[in-house]
């Protein structure tokens, strides 16, 4: 098997590994923002937030993308049915292995704070879209609504 392949696949995780860091930071702002201020004093701010997030997802895509094909062609030469440590274990070499491990592991630590963050900051907007907030303006339900959206989108790609 290719070395290069598994080594770019590793170095991938890694590109995904830092923006995924910025995404989760993103996240925790977005959470922080609407826990502390009222929600119309924040919308300005989560939308700039969402602009951000949506852009780095943009560049996440290609990355997931070739990420998979690299992921294949290891699958096809080796001949193993999934990517996984427990498939690659004995048919790469250790040092490959454990780099491969600490990738994946930061990309899924990211990925559950992102996760997390979401969930909180969600269950916030729909609070304040559901008609809770006596006076709520348009602006605020516009916000709650792209937000619901991105977050989708975000699990489509």
């Amino acid at each position: 098997m290719s070395i290069t392949t598994l080594n770019h696949i590793i170095n991938n995780f890694d590109l995904q590994a830092r923006l995924y860091g910025k995404m989760a930071e993103l996240a925790r702002v977005q959470l922080e923002n609407l826990k502390d201020r009222s929600y119309s004093a924040c919308i300005d701010e989560v939308n700039r937030i969402l602009a951000e997030r949506k852009a780095i997802m943009i560049e996440l895509i290609p990355l997931n993308e070739e990420n998979k094909k690299l992921q294949r062609d290891v699958r096809g030469e080796l001949r193993i049915e999934s990517f996984s440590i427990k498939n690659l274990k004995g048919k790469i070499g250790e040092d490959e292995l454990t780099r491969l491990k600490v990738a994946i592991n930061v990309v899924q630590k990211f990925l559950k704070a992102i996760d997390q963050a979401d969930r909180e900051s969600e269950a916030i907007m729909r609070r304040n879209a559901s008609g809770k907030a006596a006076g709520k303006t348009a602006t605020s339900q516009q916000a709650a609504k792209a937000y619901i959206q991105a977050k989708q989108q975000g699990k489509l790609n």
